[in-house]
């Protein structure tokens, strides 16, 4: 079963790619205060003993860059959909 997701395309914009190990999210926010809620993920998985687990990038043109290893594929999902950067989730 795949995790899918759905958001506000007027608010941001998210990608994935996916490598051999990992899958790699482009995640841009069309309103700046919506970057404080991927903060808040990344607080969720900076205080976990994981260290590798998901790597957070932000460019210079504003865009965020997210490495997250196959294995926390839906706890990365989840922790968007509880700040509520995702409106729905559905297993199918």
């Amino acid at each position: 079963m795949k995790l899918n997701y759905e958001f506000n395309k007027e608010l941001l914009s998210i990608t994935e790619k996916v490598n051999e190990e990992d899958i790699e999210f482009s995640i841009v926010f069309k309103n700046v205060k919506l970057a404080e809620k991927l903060e808040k993920v990344h607080q969720y998985f900076d205080l976990n003993e994981i260290h590798t687990d998901a790597l957070f990038f932000t460019n210079k043109d504003g865009s965020n860059q997210i490495i997250v290893k196959k294995d926390f594929y839906e706890d990365f999902i989840l922790q968007l959909f509880k700040q509520q950067l995702l409106e729905r989730l559905k297993w199918e």
